[in-house]
């Protein structure tokens, strides 16, 4: 191959690159969170995760969490640190983190985030039920 050829064949590549480049191209299809529901505190949908706008319609932000390192959307709860005896205090679950009493009559919290990582044990009734570790 010649240098003459070389730069002809060259020179059409730039040529047809540029007419590629300057072609219309369709309109984007944009698909937007408001379009579907706020996600809940009552439960879970994996997009969520991935939607850092939906997410945020919930008061949330999408954070790594537990041993895997998982991007969730963590949403604070509204009755987070409120004492309680049970679930039904709560908008989330009633929780202590003495794990060692199981069975006796207790108070908790109220979970502070639609996650909970750690040791702990949810109050029902006014009881201790057995510990849970999740990571």
């Amino acid at each position: 191959m010649t240098l003459r050829t070389l730069a002809v064949w060259l020179a059409s590549l730039l040529l047809i690159g540029g007419l590629l480049a300057c072609a219309p191209t369709p309109d984007p299809v944009l698909v937007t969170a408001d379009d579907r529901p706020a996600p809940s505190l009552s439960g879970h949908d994996p997009a969520w995760d991935s939607d850092p706008v939906l997410c945020g319609r919930a008061g949330g932000a999408i954070r790594r969490v537990g041993l895997m390192n998982m991007p969730y959307c963590v949403i604070p709860m509204p009755d987070a640190g409120k004492v309680c005896t049970d679930k039904a205090d709560c908008t989330g679950r009633c929780i202590q983190f003495d794990i060692s009493r199981v069975g006796t009559r207790t108070t908790g919290v109220c979970q502070r985030e639609n996650v909970q990582f750690g040791c702990f044990s949810e109050v029902k009734d006014g009881r201790a039920q057995p510990a849970l570790c999740a990571d």
